[in-house]
Protein backbone atom coordinates (compact mmCIF):
# COMPACT_ATOMS: atom_id res chain seq x y z
CA UNK A 1 0.00 0.00 0.00
CA UNK A 2 1.07 3.64 -0.65
CA UNK A 3 3.08 5.14 2.16
CA UNK A 4 2.70 8.76 3.65
CA UNK A 5 5.60 10.72 6.08
CA UNK A 6 2.78 11.16 8.73
CA UNK A 7 0.74 7.99 8.50
CA UNK A 8 1.54 4.43 10.61
CA UNK A 9 0.32 1.02 9.53
CA UNK A 10 -3.26 1.05 11.01
CA UNK A 11 -5.70 -2.25 10.22
CA UNK A 12 -9.31 -2.68 11.91
CA UNK A 13 -8.51 -5.71 13.91
CA UNK A 14 -11.65 -7.52 13.40
CA UNK A 15 -11.64 -7.29 9.88
CA UNK A 16 -7.93 -6.97 9.02
CA UNK A 17 -8.83 -4.72 6.51
CA UNK A 18 -6.60 -0.89 6.53
CA UNK A 19 -8.80 1.77 8.87
CA UNK A 20 -10.02 5.28 6.97
CA UNK A 21 -7.23 7.03 8.14
CA UNK A 22 -4.19 4.44 6.34
CA UNK A 23 -6.40 4.46 3.47
CA UNK A 24 -6.77 8.81 3.35
CA UNK A 25 -2.91 8.22 4.09
CA UNK A 26 -1.95 6.01 0.84
CA UNK A 27 -4.52 8.14 -1.22
CA UNK A 28 -2.46 11.15 -0.31
CA UNK A 29 0.58 9.58 -1.09
CA UNK A 30 -0.39 9.09 -4.40
CA UNK A 31 -1.23 12.21 -4.86
CA UNK A 32 1.84 13.50 -4.36
CA UNK A 33 4.04 10.87 -6.12
CA UNK A 34 1.61 11.50 -9.44
CA UNK A 35 2.34 15.16 -8.76
CA UNK A 36 5.97 14.84 -8.34
CA UNK A 37 6.15 12.75 -11.63
CA UNK A 38 3.73 14.89 -14.00
CA UNK A 39 5.68 17.74 -13.21
CA UNK A 40 9.09 15.99 -13.41
CA UNK A 41 8.09 14.45 -17.05
CA UNK A 42 7.56 17.72 -18.18
CA UNK A 43 10.80 19.08 -17.64
CA UNK A 44 12.66 16.12 -18.19
CA UNK A 45 11.43 15.56 -21.34
CA UNK A 46 13.00 18.40 -23.15
CA UNK A 47 16.03 17.37 -21.74
CA UNK A 48 16.04 14.26 -23.05
CA UNK A 49 15.68 16.04 -27.14
CA UNK A 50 18.36 18.62 -26.13
CA UNK A 51 20.61 16.26 -24.86
CA UNK A 52 20.20 13.71 -28.10
CA UNK A 53 21.13 16.88 -29.86
CA UNK A 54 24.28 17.41 -27.81
CA UNK A 55 23.05 20.32 -25.65
CA UNK A 56 23.65 19.28 -22.08
CA UNK A 57 21.92 22.45 -20.19
CA UNK A 58 18.37 21.44 -20.19
CA UNK A 59 19.27 18.80 -17.40
CA UNK A 60 19.57 21.40 -14.94
CA UNK A 61 15.70 21.50 -14.80
CA UNK A 62 15.29 18.15 -14.26
CA UNK A 63 18.01 16.84 -12.19
CA UNK A 64 20.13 17.53 -9.06
CA UNK A 65 23.35 16.28 -7.23
CA UNK A 66 24.75 13.01 -8.64
CA UNK A 67 21.84 12.58 -11.42
CA UNK A 68 22.81 15.83 -12.82
CA UNK A 69 26.55 14.82 -12.96
CA UNK A 70 25.77 11.55 -15.00
CA UNK A 71 23.48 13.25 -17.32
CA UNK A 72 26.08 16.04 -17.93
CA UNK A 73 28.57 13.59 -18.71
CA UNK A 74 26.52 11.27 -20.85
CA UNK A 75 25.74 14.46 -23.13
CA UNK A 76 29.14 15.42 -23.22
CA UNK A 77 30.84 12.32 -23.76
CA UNK A 78 28.58 11.47 -26.81
CA UNK A 79 28.97 14.83 -28.29
CA UNK A 80 33.08 14.64 -27.81
CA UNK A 81 33.03 10.96 -29.01
CA UNK A 82 30.40 12.11 -32.04
CA UNK A 83 27.76 9.04 -31.03
CA UNK A 84 24.99 11.23 -30.01
CA UNK A 85 21.58 9.42 -31.19
CA UNK A 86 17.83 10.94 -31.41
CA UNK A 87 15.99 10.04 -28.97
CA UNK A 88 12.23 9.83 -28.19
CA UNK A 89 10.33 11.58 -24.99
CA UNK A 90 8.65 9.01 -22.41
CA UNK A 91 7.19 9.48 -19.41
CA UNK A 92 8.26 7.92 -15.75
CA UNK A 93 5.08 6.70 -14.02
CA UNK A 94 4.32 6.25 -10.07
CA UNK A 95 3.98 2.92 -8.50
CA UNK A 96 4.26 3.94 -4.71
CA UNK A 97 5.40 6.56 -3.10
CA UNK A 98 7.48 5.18 -0.62
CA UNK A 99 8.27 7.66 1.56
CA UNK A 100 8.35 11.39 1.67
CA UNK A 101 9.74 14.09 4.60
CA UNK A 102 7.24 15.99 6.14
CA UNK A 103 5.77 19.18 4.40
CA UNK A 104 6.81 22.57 5.25
CA UNK A 105 10.27 21.66 6.16
CA UNK A 106 12.57 22.35 2.90
CA UNK A 107 14.43 20.59 1.18
CA UNK A 108 11.54 18.23 1.07
CA UNK A 109 12.47 14.99 -0.38
CA UNK A 110 10.87 11.54 -1.72
CA UNK A 111 11.36 8.69 -2.86
CA UNK A 112 8.87 6.96 -5.24
CA UNK A 113 9.21 3.55 -6.89
CA UNK A 114 8.51 3.18 -10.37
CA UNK A 115 6.04 1.67 -12.57
CA UNK A 116 6.44 -0.48 -15.53
CA UNK A 117 7.71 1.41 -18.83
CA UNK A 118 8.96 0.79 -22.37
CA UNK A 119 12.53 2.05 -21.23
CA UNK A 120 14.76 1.62 -18.32
CA UNK A 121 15.45 5.32 -17.62
CA UNK A 122 14.64 8.94 -18.71
CA UNK A 123 17.97 10.48 -18.02
CA UNK A 124 21.41 10.16 -19.63
CA UNK A 125 22.71 8.47 -17.26
CA UNK A 126 23.04 4.59 -16.82
CA UNK A 127 20.22 2.77 -16.00
CA UNK A 128 19.48 1.36 -12.19
CA UNK A 129 17.61 -1.24 -13.57
CA UNK A 130 20.67 -3.38 -13.93
CA UNK A 131 21.15 -4.64 -10.71
CA UNK A 132 17.39 -5.23 -10.17
CA UNK A 133 15.57 -8.38 -8.97
CA UNK A 134 11.75 -7.75 -9.16
CA UNK A 135 11.78 -10.41 -6.27
CA UNK A 136 13.45 -8.72 -3.40
CA UNK A 137 14.43 -4.92 -5.50
CA UNK A 138 11.97 -2.13 -6.22
CA UNK A 139 13.69 0.86 -9.22
CA UNK A 140 13.02 4.33 -7.19
CA UNK A 141 13.71 7.76 -7.91
CA UNK A 142 14.98 9.84 -5.06
CA UNK A 143 13.70 13.90 -5.65
CA UNK A 144 14.44 17.24 -3.56
CA UNK A 145 12.30 20.17 -3.58
CA UNK A 146 14.39 22.96 -2.56
CA UNK A 147 11.99 25.44 -1.61
CA UNK A 148 8.04 25.67 -0.96
CA UNK A 149 6.64 25.52 -4.61
CA UNK A 150 9.94 24.56 -6.64
CA UNK A 151 10.32 22.05 -8.84
CA UNK A 152 11.48 18.18 -7.71
CA UNK A 153 14.62 17.38 -8.99
CA UNK A 154 15.74 14.00 -9.52
CA UNK A 155 18.74 13.29 -7.21
CA UNK A 156 19.21 9.57 -7.34
CA UNK A 157 18.02 6.81 -9.82
CA UNK A 158 18.39 3.11 -7.97
CA UNK A 159 17.25 0.42 -6.33
CA UNK A 160 16.75 -0.45 -2.93
CA UNK A 161 15.67 -3.51 -0.93
CA UNK A 162 11.90 -4.05 -1.04
CA UNK A 163 10.75 -5.12 2.60
CA UNK A 164 9.08 -8.35 3.53
CA UNK A 165 5.69 -6.58 4.59
CA UNK A 166 3.73 -3.98 3.34
CA UNK A 167 4.28 -1.70 6.69
CA UNK A 168 4.13 2.07 6.11
CA UNK A 169 7.83 3.62 5.66
CA UNK A 170 8.85 6.78 7.31
CA UNK A 171 11.37 9.29 7.26
CA UNK A 172 14.29 7.76 9.89
CA UNK A 173 15.74 9.89 12.67
CA UNK A 174 19.45 10.28 13.06
CA UNK A 175 19.80 7.77 15.99
CA UNK A 176 18.02 5.27 13.37
CA UNK A 177 20.22 5.34 11.21
CA UNK A 178 23.74 5.77 12.92
CA UNK A 179 24.66 2.52 12.21
CA UNK A 180 23.90 2.50 8.34
CA UNK A 181 25.93 6.04 8.25
CA UNK A 182 29.08 4.03 9.68
CA UNK A 183 28.60 1.47 7.34
CA UNK A 184 28.81 3.91 5.15
CA UNK A 185 31.48 5.22 5.92
CA UNK A 186 33.55 1.89 6.54
CA UNK A 187 32.19 1.27 2.57
CA UNK A 188 34.34 4.40 1.61
CA UNK A 189 37.08 3.60 3.80
CA UNK A 190 37.35 0.65 1.70
CA UNK A 191 37.25 2.08 -1.47
CA UNK A 192 39.95 4.94 -0.52
CA UNK A 193 42.27 2.85 2.01
CA UNK A 194 41.33 -0.41 0.83
CA UNK A 195 40.59 -1.04 4.69
CA UNK A 196 38.33 -4.30 5.33
CA UNK A 197 35.07 -3.94 7.19
CA UNK A 198 33.89 -7.06 9.14
CA UNK A 199 31.39 -5.80 10.77
CA UNK A 200 29.68 -4.38 7.66
CA UNK A 201 28.92 -6.72 4.85
CA UNK A 202 30.00 -5.19 2.18
CA UNK A 203 28.13 -6.70 -0.74
CA UNK A 204 29.28 -6.35 -4.60
CA UNK A 205 31.85 -3.50 -4.03
CA UNK A 206 34.92 -5.43 -5.25
CA UNK A 207 37.52 -6.94 -3.71
CA UNK A 208 40.21 -5.27 -5.69
CA UNK A 209 39.72 -1.25 -5.97
CA UNK A 210 42.08 -1.47 -9.24
CA UNK A 211 39.23 -1.23 -11.64
CA UNK A 212 38.16 2.34 -10.02
CA UNK A 213 42.21 3.77 -11.48
CA UNK A 214 44.49 3.92 -14.15
CA UNK A 215 46.09 0.87 -14.87
CA UNK A 216 50.07 1.63 -14.53
CA UNK A 217 52.23 2.23 -17.36
CA UNK A 218 55.58 3.17 -17.64
CA UNK A 219 55.03 7.10 -17.16
CA UNK A 220 53.15 7.04 -14.13
CA UNK A 221 54.60 7.90 -11.24
CA UNK A 222 51.30 7.44 -8.93
CA UNK A 223 47.71 6.86 -8.55
CA UNK A 224 45.24 7.81 -5.39
CA UNK A 225 42.44 7.19 -4.60
CA UNK A 226 39.60 9.35 -2.61
CA UNK A 227 36.03 8.92 -1.85
CA UNK A 228 33.57 10.94 0.12
CA UNK A 229 29.96 11.58 0.65
CA UNK A 230 28.86 13.77 -1.56
CA UNK A 231 28.98 17.79 -2.18
CA UNK A 232 27.32 19.34 -5.01
CA UNK A 233 29.31 21.84 -6.95
CA UNK A 234 28.36 25.25 -6.42
CA UNK A 235 24.94 26.39 -7.55
CA UNK A 236 23.81 22.77 -7.82
CA UNK A 237 21.13 21.77 -5.12
CA UNK A 238 22.20 19.22 -2.87
CA UNK A 239 21.14 18.69 0.88
CA UNK A 240 22.44 16.18 3.73
CA UNK A 241 24.09 13.92 0.72
CA UNK A 242 22.05 10.67 1.99
CA UNK A 243 18.14 10.05 2.56
CA UNK A 244 17.29 7.68 4.98
CA UNK A 245 13.91 5.74 5.66
CA UNK A 246 12.18 2.93 7.68
CA UNK A 247 10.49 0.07 7.48
CA UNK A 248 9.12 -1.18 11.45
CA UNK A 249 13.02 -1.51 12.76
CA UNK A 250 15.07 -1.82 9.19
CA UNK A 251 16.90 1.20 7.77
CA UNK A 252 17.56 1.75 4.24
CA UNK A 253 20.04 4.66 3.66
CA UNK A 254 20.91 6.17 0.40
CA UNK A 255 23.89 7.89 0.31
CA UNK A 256 25.27 9.79 -2.20
CA UNK A 257 29.15 9.12 -2.84
CA UNK A 258 31.75 11.16 -5.09
CA UNK A 259 35.65 9.40 -5.63
CA UNK A 260 38.38 11.16 -7.63
CA UNK A 261 41.58 9.28 -8.97
CA UNK A 262 44.07 11.41 -9.69
CA UNK A 263 46.80 10.26 -12.05
CA UNK A 264 50.43 11.41 -11.46
CA UNK A 265 53.02 11.33 -14.25
CA UNK A 266 57.01 11.07 -14.56
CA UNK A 267 56.75 13.32 -17.50
CA UNK A 268 54.46 15.62 -19.28
CA UNK A 269 52.28 14.39 -21.70
CA UNK A 270 49.71 15.55 -24.76
CA UNK A 271 46.47 14.86 -23.68
CA UNK A 272 43.26 14.42 -26.57
CA UNK A 273 39.93 15.86 -26.73
CA UNK A 274 38.02 13.61 -24.80
CA UNK A 275 40.27 14.39 -21.71
CA UNK A 276 40.30 18.12 -22.12
CA UNK A 277 36.49 17.89 -22.68
CA UNK A 278 35.76 16.08 -20.14
CA UNK A 279 38.58 16.54 -17.21
CA UNK A 280 38.98 20.12 -17.94
CA UNK A 281 42.94 19.02 -18.72
CA UNK A 282 45.58 21.28 -20.09
CA UNK A 283 46.52 19.83 -23.49
CA UNK A 284 50.43 19.26 -21.91
CA UNK A 285 50.21 18.32 -18.34
CA UNK A 286 51.73 15.98 -15.93
CA UNK A 287 48.70 15.17 -14.13
CA UNK A 288 45.08 14.33 -14.59
CA UNK A 289 42.17 13.91 -12.12
CA UNK A 290 39.22 11.30 -13.21
CA UNK A 291 36.21 12.19 -11.53
CA UNK A 292 33.31 9.74 -10.25
CA UNK A 293 30.50 10.51 -8.67
CA UNK A 294 27.45 7.06 -7.10
CA UNK A 295 25.36 5.79 -4.72
CA UNK A 296 25.58 3.66 -1.89
CA UNK A 297 22.64 1.89 -0.26
CA UNK A 298 23.27 0.25 3.06
CA UNK A 299 20.53 -1.55 5.28
CA UNK A 300 20.23 -2.53 8.66
CA UNK A 301 18.47 -4.17 11.30
CA UNK A 302 18.80 -4.69 15.06
CA UNK A 303 20.96 -8.01 15.63
CA UNK A 304 22.65 -8.18 12.14
CA UNK A 305 25.76 -6.64 10.47
CA UNK A 306 24.39 -3.42 8.19
CA UNK A 307 24.81 -4.34 4.79
CA UNK A 308 25.74 -2.85 1.27
CA UNK A 309 22.59 -3.66 -0.42
CA UNK A 310 23.20 -1.88 -3.76
CA UNK A 311 26.06 0.39 -5.06
CA UNK A 312 27.15 2.32 -8.07
CA UNK A 313 30.22 4.48 -9.45
CA UNK A 314 29.88 6.79 -12.40
CA UNK A 315 31.63 8.81 -14.39
CA UNK A 316 31.61 12.00 -13.96
CA UNK A 317 32.57 15.77 -15.26
CA UNK A 318 35.49 17.15 -13.47
CA UNK A 319 33.60 20.21 -11.25
CA UNK A 320 34.60 23.17 -13.15
CA UNK A 321 33.48 21.62 -16.36
CA UNK A 322 30.30 20.59 -14.59
CA UNK A 323 29.76 24.01 -13.68
CA UNK A 324 30.43 25.16 -17.39
CA UNK A 325 28.48 22.59 -19.51
CA UNK A 326 25.00 22.88 -16.95
CA UNK A 327 25.02 26.76 -18.10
Amino acid sequence: MSSSPTSTSATDPASGSPTASATAAADLGSQLAQQILRDYNVRNNPAIVASAAGDPTGWKAADTGITLEQDLFGTVDARVNKTLKPASPFDFTPKELIVASPEGAYPRWAVIEFGESERAGGTASPSATASASPADRRVVGVFVQPVADAPWLMENHITVPRPATSVTAREASAAESADARAALQRALDYLTFGREAPEVDLGSIPGSRSSLLIPAKDNIRDTTLVCSTYVPPAGVPGYGNSRAFAVEDTVVLIGSISCSASVMLKRSTTTNAWQRAILGAAETTKGVTFSYVGTIVVSTTPGSRPTVSWWRLSDALAPAVMVRERG
